[in-house]
């Protein structure tokens, strides 16, 4: 799942969803969460701008 593989990744680098939220344009904890937990699809364009953010290939999240 997505939202698994960027919780994975997110913990890796040492940042709470706070501050992977921060980092991201227009996205708050709450929306970090649900993206984590499938509650709340991933779009491409988010997905994007979060493996720039976490400096991981897109590919990462889609085949781990």
């Amino acid at each position: 799942m997505i939202g698994q593989a960027i919780r994975k990744v997110r913990k890796a680098k040492g940042l709470t969803q706070e501050e992977l939220a921060q980092r991201l344009s227009n996205k708050d904890r709450t929306r970090i969460s649900r993206f984590e937990t499938g509650e709340q699809k991933v779009m491409a364009e988010d997905l994007k701008e979060i493996a720039t953010v976490l400096e991981t290939p897109v590919s990462e999240f889609l085949f781990g």
